[in-house]
């Protein structure tokens, strides 16, 4: 395997553990703005941006965040106007789930489809 390059795609995992149904339904109204603004505003650098369900935890969301590369992660899409906005509002509705980031960058083993 070669060695890591954070040029190379990079993947988050963002777990997200709410309190209650009520808060994970607040925070899939708050996040949707934000899936709209980078389906539209970062084609071909943001691979894939994805808010996945747990099939035993309904409490337990995952966004799934594909990046062409870490630069445009943190460069980009985290100083994005829309991004901010999105943190603010999780602030003001006073969503403060279990947050667990895991970051990952892709090798030449495998392969993914469509």
């Amino acid at each position: 395997m070669a060695p890591l390059s954070q040029q190379e795609t990079c993947v988050l995992f963002v777990h997200l553990k709410f309190k209650s149904d009520e808060d994970v339904s607040r925070f899939a109204d708050i996040f949707k703005p934000m899936t709209d603004y980078v389906k539209e505003k970062e084609p071909g650098h943001t691979y894939a941006y994805k808010l996945l369900k747990s099939e035993s935890d309904p409490l337990h969301l995952t966004i799934y965040e594909r990046y062409e590369n870490r630069a445009y992660w943190k460069d980009v899409h985290e100083q994005s106007q829309a991004y901010k906005d999105f943190v603010q509002r999780m602030k003001d509705a006073k969503l403060e789930p279990e947050m667990d980031v895991q970051v990952f960058y892709e090798t030449d083993i495998g392969h993914m489809c469509g």
